[in-house]
């Protein structure tokens, strides 16, 4: 078999940490409804030259999940999670943020939005030659290239998320899936025409599950108030909070969950997540077609289908001043496409990226000028909480 042909869109450190044995895994696959116990590990959420031949993309990917792998230990260890901005929680988001793009489910969903787009628009002129576009699928060659290359370049984005750490107290144990990093936004739920979870959107939720203990959440902490303002670790003692944070592993997963005790009732789970289960990975609309004699305008939009589930947690709520802002704008006739969690941040990275193109900065210089800002108002907070000589 050729070196490096096997690449895994889910790393094998992390599946292993929901191993009891290091070699195998529970599984339970959605489609045919069926667990199947001690499955070999490395055999798992991986595809053939899944990030193209050529494998540079492949080598940095594995360096980042060496560094990820590291910081999840420390985590072990402490109990705990990296300070803002320092190193290892850098390394954190950006391991979270590309590993939401990095599997089949993304790769598949900007093939269903290119297929779309394409037959949109190359499929009347096709037509006219006597080819019938919807006969066919109009891929991206290699669309998880395409995917991580996106992600490297917008994961400074999510730095201004909170985060916490969950610990399940409960004994029922946190499952993980083929598509790990599940997003969403209880707080923009009522708006059902787009997505609501990029990765600078308001009222953003992410969750990733690190072992069957252990779960990070990243949020907007301007809208919502999760746990102990003064901890960052959030202990889960309520059997249902973890079954809420199960359906949306559920809800979230291309084909397969993994878990550890055989003893979970897995089958449940996939009953309560049933009405919620996606049919597709993504949506495509045309609006405000205009057709005259001599011209043909119109407005394309795509967006990827958002997990929803109505998930309620009793450690969250929705912060007071949130719930007027929600109730606000549900109420307005004209909704927005997207709404910004942190506009002067996106308004900065949109200033960087051109000075990128006009080689002006490095793509490195973002990341490095928001922990030097941050580092900045550190230190002007010490400086005013000392009293006065």
């Amino acid at each position: 078999m050729p070196s490096n042909k096997k690449h895994h869109f889910v790393p094998r450190f992390y599946l292993r940490r929901f191993s009891a044995d290091g070699v195998s895994i529970n599984l339970y696959n959605i489609a045919s409804g069926r667990s199947i116990f001690r499955a070999n590990l490395k055999n798992q959420a991986y595809r053939d030259y899944f990030y193209g031949k050529e494998l540079e993309i492949e080598h940095a990917i594995a360096g980042l999940e060496a560094e990820a792998a590291g910081v999840l230990r420390k985590i072990d260890e402490y109990q705990s999670l990296p300070p803002p901005f320092s190193p290892d929680h850098v390394t954190l988001v950006t391991h979270l943020v590309m590993q939401q793009a990095r599997t089949a489910h993304e790769a598949e969903a900007l093939n269903e939005i290119n297929n779309a787009m394409m037959q949109r628009i190359m499929g009347p002129t096709m037509a006219a030659e006597g080819i019938d576009l919807t006969k066919f699928k109009v891929n991206l060659a290699e669309p998880a290239a395409f995917a991580v290359a996106i992600a490297s370049r917008i994961a400074p984005l999510a730095l201004d998320l909170h985060y916490k750490l969950l610990i399940d107290q409960t004994g029922e144990g946190f499952v993980t899936s083929d598509n790990p990093v599940v997003a969403c936004n209880p707080l923009l739920s009522f708006r059902t025409f787009g997505s609501n979870c990029g990765v600078a959107s308001k009222g953003l939720q992410l969750y990733l599950p690190i072992d069957p203990q252990k779960l990070i959440l990243f949020y907007d902490g301007e809208v919502y108030r999760v746990g102990a303002n003064d901890s960052i670790v959030v202990n889960v003692t309520n059997p249902a909070d973890v079954h809420a944070l199960n359906t949306l592993q559920m809800v979230g997963a291309s084909d397969n969950i993994y878990f550890r005790g055989e003893q979970l009732d897995v089958a449940a789970l996939h009953r309560k997540a049933k009405p919620y289960l996606r049919t597709r990975k993504a949506r495509f609309r045309v609006v405000n077609e205009t057709n005259t004699p001599s011209e043909r305008s119109e407005i394309l939009a795509s967006s990827r289908e958002d997990v929803r589930t109505n998930l309620s947690l009793t450690f969250m709520s929705l912060r007071t001043a949130m719930k007027k802002w929600r109730e606000k704008a549900r109420r307005q006739r004209l909704q927005p496409a997207a709404e910004v969690r942190n506009p002067p941040l996106v308004e900065a990275f949109r200033e960087f990226e051109q000075e990128v193109k006009d080689g002006q900065s490095q793509p490195t210089d973002f990341l490095q000028g928001m922990i030097d800002a941050y580092a900045r108002r550190c230190e002007d907070i010490a400086d005013s909480s000392q009293p006065n000589p």
